[in-house]
Formats: C-alpha cells, structure tokens, sequence
C-alpha cells in the first residue's frame, strides 16, 4: 500500500483487503501509471483519452492484496463529446447537470475475479459522488459487472453498438437524495 502520505482518501477493509479512494492528484505518477496500466490490462477501453479521463476523474479507487494492487475503479468526469455520442446512440440525455459522474475502469484482476470484491470496490468508488446522479456503461455480456451495477442502484437504461462489434449497455444511479 502507499506510504503515510496525508491524503484525502477514505479507506476500506473488506475480506482482508484494502480499498483507497482518493482524487487522482493524491496519488503519484506511478499510482496513476499503474491506474492506467490496468484500465489496459482489462481490455476494454480504447482511445486517447484514457490519460486526460485519470487526471480529470472525481477519484481513483485501489483495491490492494497484501499491499499489491489487484483491482481498480474509477469515478469520471466524462467529455462531453462521449456523452453527446452516448447521448446520440441511446436516446438518453447525459447532459452533466444532472449526470455529473461515470463510473468505470472496474477491474479485478483475474487471480481475484469472482471473490466478491467488484461490489465493495464499487461501492467505495460511489461514496465519492457525495450524492450525485451517475451513469456507467458496460459491455452488455459481461454479467459479473451488470450484476455489480444492478446490486449497487443501477438500472439499466439503453444500449448502443460499441468497438469490435460489441453491444454496449447504459446504467443509470439516480440519488437517494431529494
């Protein structure tokens, strides 16, 4: 795990795990090269925006295992040009107002997939949007992560072709919050 450095984190024990959630600039560059690292590792994201997305996020989350990382997840800030191209393929208005966060880059690596660490990470991850409406978008066959959103107050909402064919599904997480 990092050092004792102060840090505008929360911190998380879950099954023998930690989990920190703090925004990217609380990291150091080689906490959010390995972020990056796994967003790649996980196969699932493309494009030159992945380094602009890490350094705009709301927070990074860690899940650590023995003090090595072993999952990741993210809450975004989107572009406004994705969420128009989302937006345009779904029929669903993601104007940031109401929509503010995404939530993504969740990966477990494969050593850890299917020990329940997906939704506490998740959770840890969305404490961070004090509150705020998110929408989050998944590949429509990957049902660990569908099940995730859904446990964690996402309804799904739409769905759009995505890269290599794939059909890509939106969730939606309205606030508790009046």
């Amino acid at each position: 795990m990092p050092g004792n450095k102060l840090r505008k984190t929360t911190r998380t024990k879950i099954n023998g795990h930690d989990i920190v959630v703090a925004p990217p600039a609380e990291f150091d560059d080689d906490e959010r090269a390995l972020f990056r690292c796994l967003v790649i590792e996980a196969g699932e994201v493309g494009g030159n925006a992945l380094d602009t997305n890490i350094e705009n996020a709301k927070a990074l989350a860690f899940l650590y295992s023995q003090e090595r990382v072993e999952g990741i997840a993210a809450l975004k800030r989107p572009q406004m040009s994705y969420r128009n191209r989302i937006s345009k393929n779904t029929g669903v208005l993601l104007s940031t107002e109401p929509l503010p966060y995404e939530f993504g880059y969740m990966f477990v690596r494969p050593v850890l997939q299917g020990k329940r660490l997906s939704f506490p990470l998740a959770c840890a991850t969305l404490d961070a949007a004090e509150g705020a409406d998110i929408f989050a978008t998944v590949r429509a066959d990957n049902i660990p992560s569908y099940r995730t959103l859904v446990k964690a107050g996402f309804e799904a909402a739409g769905s759009f072709p995505g890269r290599e064919d794939r059909e890509i599904a939106l969730f939606i997480r309205r606030s508790a919050i009046p």
